[in-house]
């Protein structure tokens, strides 16, 4: 659950070199590589609307579906029969602050420091988010390709919309 934290803040105002996004729709693939250089690959699809609607479809290895709506993340998971709700609070990085404090460099790529982390966003020849890089809390590698994405095509509001089902537990966790 972890690294989900950074995900759910994609949906937060665009600010910078990404103000005209308003609307981004894609495909992603997520690798994590520890310190020992174990890797695990998730994939999936992503929704984003202005101002902080996000949801992550995770498809593989395993299904699993994160809804963010600026106050909570909800991440369903439906082989546990299980929602966890995260109260979201300052503290935790949000992706318009990566984006306010990114720097482009001379090899194209964006660079932000926050809260003593960097980050690094490549883009694509449409000035599209094409890759995140950075290392988690616990220094394992984490980077995050998109593909197929388009920008500000219509998505309707329902699709960011969660009610988790009767049948699954619940669990709350303030962050």
């Amino acid at each position: 659950m972890r690294f989900l934290f950074f995900f759910c803040f994609l949906c937060a105002p665009l600010l910078g070199a990404f103000e005209n996004l308003k609307t981004l729709q894609g495909d992603f693939t997520q690798e994590i590589t520890t310190l020992e250089g174990e890797t695990i690959v998730y994939q999936g699809k992503l929704f984003l609307k202005k101002p902080v609607h996000v949801r992550w479809d995770y498809v593989a290895p395993t299904t699993k579906h994160l809804y963010f709506d600026g106050k909570e993340a909800m991440i369903y998971e439906p082989k546990l029969e299980q929602v966890t709700i995260i109260t979201i609070d300052d503290k935790v990085l949000d992706f318009s602050a990566l984006l306010r404090n990114a720097k482009k460099q001379k090899d194209g790529r964006y660079r932000a420091i926050i809260e003593g982390k960097e980050y690094v966003l490549n883009v694509d020849s449409k000035d599209l988010p094409a890759s995140i890089e950075y290392l988690d809390e616990f220094e394992n590698r984490v980077k995050i390709v998109f593909a197929n994405c388009r920008a500000n095509a219509k998505i309707a509001d329902s699709v960011f919309e969660f009610q988790p089902p009767s049948h699954v537990d619940v669990v709350r966790h303030n962050r």
